[in-house]
């Protein structure tokens, strides 16, 4: 085999976390969480170092949360607060 548990142990959260990243939407630190690791940046180191690039450039896993959008009440319209917001 040549390889240690502990390496072994290593891959198979990655693994997960490959797993995760490409079939979930959760956050960084709920896929480290979910795969093992104690926090977000060992996820990061360890993973970087087994897999080869970083976890936020494996496919599937968006980096940014889409923008959330807001409508005004109809009584607040912009010729109102329009001084509240570039426009």
């Amino acid at each position: 085999m040549g390889r240690s548990i502990l390496s072994e142990i290593r891959r198979a959260h990655v693994e997960r976390a490959k797993q995760l990243l490409s079939d979930t939407e959760l956050s960084m630190s709920a896929i480290a969480d979910a795969s093992g690791f104690s926090n977000r940046s060992r996820f990061g180191v360890t993973f970087q170092q087994l897999a080869g690039i970083p976890p936020a450039n494996t496919g599937g896993w968006r980096v940014r949360s889409p923008r959330r959008t807001y409508t005004l009440p109809s009584y607040l319209n912009v010729e109102r607060v329009g001084f509240l917001f570039r426009v």
